[in-house]
């Protein structure tokens, strides 16, 4: 059998698409819940950096951590860890006056 010749009955093909649907939609919500949760994060970022009385400087696990938590208050079940580096690397990417800094096993942002 030829790939171009296989189709679905009708049924079959419209059973398909109703059960790959709401999978799609729950993608769609926890991607949106992850960006609110990030820009939410960013702001905080940025309300603790205008603070003109003190030199902000966060730990990379402990903004994970309140990333976490806020998509918990979301709705949204973190089943995994959140990926640091990847996290890192969009508050860099977002927040141009953002360092990284490695000091061991930790890494400290701070803003210059």
């Amino acid at each position: 059998m030829i790939a171009i010749e296989a189709k679905y009955h009708r049924n079959c093909l419209r059973a398909l698409y109703n059960k790959i649907r709401p999978a799609a939609l729950k993608d769609e919500d926890a991607d949106r819940l992850h960006g609110i949760a990030f820009a939410e994060l960013v702001v905080f970022m940025e309300d603790m950096h205008a603070d003109e009385d003190n030199v902000p400087v966060f730990k990379l696990s402990d903004v994970a951590n309140l990333y976490k938590t806020r998509l918990e208050q979301l709705g949204t079940t973190v089943t995994n860890r959140i990926h640091t580096t990847r996290l890192k690397d969009r508050l860099l990417s977002v927040l141009p006056d953002l360092r990284a800094h490695s000091q061991g096993r930790d890494t400290l942002l701070l803003f210059v």
